[in-house]
């Protein structure tokens, strides 16, 4: 029995791919989102080029779950890997994996330990039951009589190990102390006005590549009458006062025809790809509305809310 890490004490390198198994939770994939990629050469030919990147390679050498064991890699430059062509006789389907060839499982011991390298990226039919820690990174679908691959062959098969992700909810339960508190929708251009005219900043994550956001007007008061219109957030910096460059998709609102005020609740939830250029900067978040027609014109009033939540995610 050993333990990890005491000072003196004996050491394996099962104890090291334990600890790693145990960092990651057993998952098999690259560690940041650009890492690893396969794609074709800048001018196209019988080779693919993977990205530098580092990945995380549970142990297949000792079953399916590994011994909770997992192997990590980290490859320092661009590699580029050949493929072979396609006959007349059909086209094929292949994988590209980084592997790993331990000494320890398989193989002779190399002459020097040091330099050796245990890595590889390799081209293989299935990636079903391989015997040996792997990494899928991408599949490449070849017609027949084909040396040339192109972007457009080549399927992005990649995950990532431990995605990040944080959520950020701004509740605001009343308008009761709001100077504005009797909050009328007046704007009918397709521009829209702030309503409430709260902004709530957050800080987005350098990390983050998409915000899930979800905004909740909360008991809107319509008088009696029609009216109807659309809602929506706005993000990032802005275009103009209260317009903002960035924006969910917009949802519609529609007070039927009534002889008395009624009340409602409206949801706007959408996914947008977060811009590099606002990653790791504070950004203004905005509730946005219009009336697009109608008598009936909404209101936020003493007995009204609303609540935004952004959910920040790491994909590939």
């Amino acid at each position: 029995m050993t333990t990890w890490a005491i000072a003196g004490a004996a050491f394996t390198p099962d104890d090291a791919r334990a600890e790693t198994f145990k960092s990651t939770h057993g998952a098999r994939g690259v560690t940041l989102p650009g890492d690893l990629k396969v794609t074709a050469l800048p001018v196209p030919g019988n080779q693919v080029r993977v990205a530098p990147g580092s990945a995380t390679l549970p142990n297949r050498y000792l079953g399916p779950d590994g011994g909770g064991q997992s192997y990590g890699t980290r490859q320092a430059a661009t590699e580029d890997l050949t493929i072979p062509a396609t006959g007349s006789g059909g086209g094929a389907v292949r994988y590209i994996i980084q592997r790993i060839t331990d000494p320890q499982y398989e193989g002779q011991v190399p002459a020097d330990p040091v330099t050796h390298r245990y890595d590889t990226f390799e081209v293989v039919p299935s990636i079903d039951g391989l015997p040996y820690p792997f990494v899928e990174l991408a599949k490449i679908d070849q017609p027949a009589n084909t040396a040339t691959i192109t972007q457009a062959m080549i399927t992005d098969l990649r995950k990532l190990t431990a995605p990040r992700e944080l959520t950020v909810l701004r509740p605001r339960p009343s308008f009761t102390e709001d100077p504005l508190w009797s909050l009328v929708l007046d704007a009918t251009a397709a521009e829209g006005e702030p309503w409430p005219a709260t902004i709530e900043y957050m800080d987005v994550p350098e990390w983050a590549t998409h915000v899930q956001i979800s905004a909740d007007w909360i008991s809107v008061f319509y008088p009696a009458g029609t009216g109807w219109g659309e809602h929506w957030v706005e993000f990032g910096p802005e275009t103009t006062p209260g317009t903002h460059d960035y924006s969910t998709s917009r949802n519609g609102w529609d007070a039927a025809s009534n002889a008395d005020t009624t009340r409602a609740n409206w949801r706007t939830v959408d996914e947008q790809p977060v811009p590099v250029a606002i990653r790791g900067t504070r950004q203004a978040f905005r509730y946005k509305a219009r009336s697009k027609g109608g008598a009936a014109t909404a209101r936020l009033d003493y007995r009204s809310g609303a609540v935004m939540q952004a959910r920040f995610i790491e994909r590939i």
